[in-house]
């Protein structure tokens, strides 16, 4: 309805389109859905569990995307390929199967991270988003929007999974410590996640913690005015099941709301996004229902345009940990190292330690080598004895030896000898 009238310019898909996992039937069903709008404005989508988790794959190599994080059977098969063939990606000089990039639509530089495959600590994907933002130009695009598949922040019951650390909290760990130092450093405006099937608005926050809270205007809108770290929305609610339907967890729904959560609906919708400067940016939750659509939510940001082209120095780049660092339940990750201002280094107690023990262990097997060395080189020198001392002449040369080739010569003419003779 909104693309037909005009009023929007693209649609954001951040993962689990059709839930086909492997039936082509239910791709075919899904298309003809979303032609009404796809059809008419660019439909930009990322993968998510349902549409690449996968153990094993039998797809041929040139056609199967980069190795699932989580190892589990989320996608029946499907391994990335018929999402990425239907929907490419628009980085197709990275690859036709390319399963994150970024865009440019109007004022606003989008960014999608695939959150299946690794996203550590300088791995190929980390790289490229690092190289994205640094050349983003905010004068040409002042409001970047980061979008993912799985959640960064959120309130939910599912802490952890041990057999395949795909938890929400176990994978927004994950996400805190290897890719929000990189949305800090480059003032990233709002980011945006699925997974989770219901709606909710948190804080601008960093490492856990909520850093700046909104404040409702006379007509009920929240603000964000210049806050300094990205604003996190999770729009989980555009057809699946809704998390809080189910009794015993509504039931219980308060003992999961962390303190950083400033909104949360479970009704079937999306997120309505709407700029026209560099320095406002609003978002607004419809309800999708059998009667119309309804606005549950909204809320504004509000930045400081010369602040913005002004700073990227907010970052320590040294996470502690590699791809998986899970926390016990209910336990944030404030107690990762706090941002430092510039040129500070954070080192806890437990990676000083380690430093201290490796440089130690270090030592030692030098130590031992030089050692052994020492040994093996006493061990293999000649030994020179008393009576061989008294058989060599004053210049070394073996007298007995010498006296044995003297005396042969006067028995036999020089041309006589043979070789064997010479070499006795």
């Amino acid at each position: 309805m909104l693309a037909k009238a005009g009023d929007i310019d693209a649609v954001l898909h951040f993962g689990d389109l059709a839930y086909a996992v492997g039936y082509q039937s239910v791709w075919q069903e899904y298309m003809s859905q979303v032609s009404a709008f796809a059809s008419r404005v660019p439909y930009m989508t990322s993968v998510g569990n349902h549409e690449f988790d996968e153990e094993t794959s039998e797809w041929p190599p040139l056609l199967q995307a980069t190795p699932s994080l989580y190892m589990k059977n989320d996608s029946g098969g499907e391994c990335g390929v018929p999402a990425l063939t239907f929907f490419p990606a628009p980085h197709q000089h990275m690859g036709p199967y390319t399963s994150y990039w970024s865009y440019d639509i109007g004022n606003m530089h989008l960014i999608s991270l695939n959150t299946e495959t690794d996203f550590s600590w300088e791995s190929e994907q980390w790289q490229w988003l690092q190289a994205d933002l640094e050349q983003v130009d905010r004068a040409k695009t002042p409001w970047v929007i980061f979008s993912a598949h799985r959640m960064m922040y959120i309130s939910s019951w599912n802490v952890a999974d041990d057999a395949t650390h795909d938890g929400d909290y176990e994978v927004a760990d994950m996400l805190v410590e290897h890719i929000e130092p990189l949305l800090v450093q480059y003032n990233v405006s709002l980011a945006l996640y699925g997974h989770y099937h219901g709606m909710q608005r948190h804080c601008a926050s960093y490492r856990g913690q909520c850093m700046h809270r909104s404040k409702e205007d006379a007509a009920g809108v929240a603000q964000y005015s210049e806050p300094e770290y990205p604003v996190h929305v999770v729009v989980g609610s555009a057809g699946a099941r809704m998390r809080g339907e189910a009794d015993w967890w509504a039931d219980e729904i308060d003992l999961y709301i962390e303190d950083y959560t400033e909104q949360a609906k479970w009704e079937f919708g999306f997120l309505k996004l709407d700029t026209t400067n560099s320095e406002k940016l609003r978002g607004t939750f419809i309800a999708s229902r059998l009667d119309g659509y309804y606005e549950l939510d909204s809320f504004v940001i509000i930045q400081n345009i010369d602040n913005v082209l002004g700073s990227h120095n907010k970052l320590v780049k040294n996470p502690a940990c590699t791809i998986f660092c899970p926390h016990s339940v209910g336990q944030n990750v404030d107690a990762m190292a706090p941002i430092l201002p510039e040129g500070e280094i954070a080192i806890n107690e437990g990676v000083l330690l380690m430093l201290l023990v490796g440089c130690f262990v270090c030592f030692l097997s030098l130590l031992s080598l030089a050692v052994f060395f020492i040994y093996k080189a006493l061990r293999s020198a000649p030994k020179d004895s008393t009576e061989t001392k008294q058989l060599r002449g004053p210049h070394g040369i073996d007298e007995q030896r010498f006296r044995r080739l003297s005396s042969s010569a006067r028995h036999h003419k020089l041309e006589d000898l043979t070789p064997n003779d010479e070499m006795q």
